[in-house]
Protein backbone atom coordinates (compact mmCIF):
# COMPACT_ATOMS: atom_id res chain seq x y z
CA UNK A 1 0.00 0.00 0.00
CA UNK A 2 1.76 3.55 -0.85
CA UNK A 3 0.24 5.53 1.70
CA UNK A 4 2.43 3.41 4.49
CA UNK A 5 5.32 5.67 3.54
CA UNK A 6 3.80 8.58 4.79
CA UNK A 7 2.82 7.07 8.00
CA UNK A 8 4.40 7.87 11.34
CA UNK A 9 5.87 11.22 10.21
CA UNK A 10 4.04 13.40 11.97
CA UNK A 11 1.73 14.37 9.18
CA UNK A 12 -1.83 14.00 10.60
CA UNK A 13 -0.99 15.55 13.59
CA UNK A 14 0.45 18.54 11.51
CA UNK A 15 -2.61 19.14 9.75
CA UNK A 16 -4.69 18.53 12.84
CA UNK A 17 -2.61 21.48 14.52
CA UNK A 18 -2.76 23.82 11.48
CA UNK A 19 -6.83 22.78 10.84
CA UNK A 20 -7.37 23.63 14.54
CA UNK A 21 -5.03 26.99 14.65
CA UNK A 22 -7.41 28.28 11.81
CA UNK A 23 -10.69 27.53 13.38
CA UNK A 24 -9.66 29.20 16.11
CA UNK A 25 -8.29 31.88 14.71
CA UNK A 26 -12.22 32.39 13.20
CA UNK A 27 -13.58 32.03 16.05
CA UNK A 28 -14.50 28.39 16.58
CA UNK A 29 -14.53 27.23 20.18
CA UNK A 30 -14.79 23.71 19.68
CA UNK A 31 -14.05 20.73 17.12
CA UNK A 32 -15.75 17.46 16.48
CA UNK A 33 -14.64 13.93 15.19
CA UNK A 34 -16.71 11.08 15.26
CA UNK A 35 -14.05 7.94 13.71
CA UNK A 36 -14.07 4.52 14.24
CA UNK A 37 -12.55 3.82 17.45
CA UNK A 38 -11.66 -0.03 15.84
CA UNK A 39 -9.58 1.42 13.24
CA UNK A 40 -6.43 -0.37 12.46
CA UNK A 41 -4.42 2.30 11.63
CA UNK A 42 -4.83 3.68 15.48
CA UNK A 43 -5.94 7.47 14.47
CA UNK A 44 -7.45 8.19 17.66
CA UNK A 45 -3.92 8.11 19.23
CA UNK A 46 -3.33 11.26 16.57
CA UNK A 47 -6.43 12.62 17.87
CA UNK A 48 -5.55 12.73 21.39
CA UNK A 49 -2.26 13.65 20.69
CA UNK A 50 -3.42 16.91 19.26
CA UNK A 51 -5.44 17.58 22.19
CA UNK A 52 -8.61 15.53 21.48
CA UNK A 53 -10.49 13.39 24.02
CA UNK A 54 -13.23 10.82 24.49
CA UNK A 55 -16.56 12.73 24.79
CA UNK A 56 -19.12 9.62 24.33
CA UNK A 57 -18.25 6.51 22.96
CA UNK A 58 -20.90 4.29 21.52
CA UNK A 59 -21.41 0.84 19.83
CA UNK A 60 -22.76 0.00 16.19
CA UNK A 61 -25.08 -3.24 15.22
CA UNK A 62 -25.14 -4.27 12.08
CA UNK A 63 -27.06 -6.93 10.06
CA UNK A 64 -25.48 -7.61 7.10
CA UNK A 65 -28.73 -10.37 4.77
Amino acid sequence: MATKKWRRNGLAHYLLSHSFSKLKEKGMTAAVLSVDSDSYTDATIVYQKAGMYVHRGFTRYDLEF
